[in-house]
């Protein structure tokens, strides 16, 4: 099907993400809103380019209305603060300062990449596991973990506060909030984005059945386990294009591929991207590109054959009703996908 005259137009053209206007209507949905963190903290954009600050450099202000646009940290570096606290892919190797920032796309086998990442590499995460949150190593188990949350943009905004990521104590952060979640990060403690893809209808498939019995999750919804995933298709329930939309903070409101333009730059110029479809290569990349080693010996294997918060269900056809039906509801994702394989 040929594409609205507004989509052609953008598809073959990667939007300027310089642009001043581009920037506020971006950042603005979550900047103006409750993450503003100190009023008192001000930006001085330097012709340089680099972050000053009337009190030093590790504090300024989130507030764009106040502050206007945050200048670029580094010259080959296209997005505008907060983007720009990733480091670029191609800054190799990775420095001891800067912090695995691992985005979590539900139902990617991302739960199993935590357990390697903590359990095979020995990497300190950020987990709340009790009131209140502290900068302190907290020990269940073989879990070793800084007791600070960052699982909703809530526990961010409490993480920020307290300078989780200054404080040197964290190796790795995970979050379903990319965007967010990117406002912990520093010019001296940068992140280094990393995430698992797996093709959007067959993750889509995966979720339907996940959130239908996992009633310990809050996304819970006890009415998918009488409706099939056809009819779970056709109601208000089945996201939408969740991918895009979040790499973008388009959570709301229509798309068009000028976003998918923008979340596959996001993508190849900040993000160590897995594949689920090929999970151990996909660890194999990772534990080469941060020149991670086991601390015992065949523990990534087992998680690759293990995989942990794995639920069985009858696979979906490829070229089904409902294979095409999700296709098309998700079919930005779908692009943003395709784009990741090249």
């Amino acid at each position: 099907d040929s594409l609205p005259q507004d989509e052609q137009n953008s598809v073959s053209t990667i939007p300027d993400l310089s642009d001043p206007a581009f920037a506020q209507s971006y950042y603005g949905q979550f900047i103006n809103s409750e993450v503003i963190i100190s009023n008192n903290d001000a930006v001085s954009p330097q012709n340089d380019g680099a972050l000053q600050s009337k009190e030093d450099q590790h504090s300024y202000n989130v507030n764009m209305s106040t502050t206007g646009i945050i200048q670029l940290t580094e010259k080959e570096d296209r997005f505008q603060y907060p983007l720009n606290m990733l480091r670029d892919l191609k800054v190799w190797p990775v420095k001891p300062s800067e912090v695995l920032y691992f985005w979590h796309i539900p139902k990617t086998a991302g739960t199993s990449l935590k357990h390697v990442l903590e359990f095979c590499y020995g990497l300190i995460r950020a987990e709340k596991y009790r009131e209140p949150q502290s900068l302190e190593i907290l020990y269940k188990g073989k879990h070793r973990f800084v007791n600070v949350g960052t699982d909703t943009p809530t526990a961010i905004i409490e993480a920020r506060k307290i300078k989780l990521v200054e404080s040197g104590m964290v190796q790795t952060i995970a979050s379903s909030f990319f965007y967010e979640g990117t406002f912990l990060f520093t010019p001296d403690h940068r992140g280094r984005m990393v995430t698992m893809l797996r093709h959007p209808v067959e993750r889509a498939h995966s979720l339907f059945h996940y959130l239908a019995q996992a009633t310990w999750e809050p996304t819970y919804d006890p009415a998918l386990a009488s409706m099939s995933f056809l009819d779970y298709g056709r109601s208000n329930r089945a996201e939408d294009n969740w991918i895009v939309r979040y790499l973008t903070n388009r959570k709301q409101g229509p798309l068009s591929y000028y976003y998918v333009e923008l979340a596959t730059e996001v993508l190849r110029t900040k993000c160590l991207v897995g594949f689920m479809d090929y999970y151990e290569e996909s660890i194999r990349r990772i534990e080469k590109y941060y020149g991670f080693k086991e601390k015992k010996e065949g523990c990534t294997q087992y998680y690759i054959d293990t995989p942990v918060n794995k639920y069985p269900h009858p696979p979906i056809e490829v070229g089904s009703v409902e294979w095409n039906l999700f296709a098309r509801i998700n079919k930005y994702d779908v692009k943003l996908y395709e784009n990741a394989e090249l």
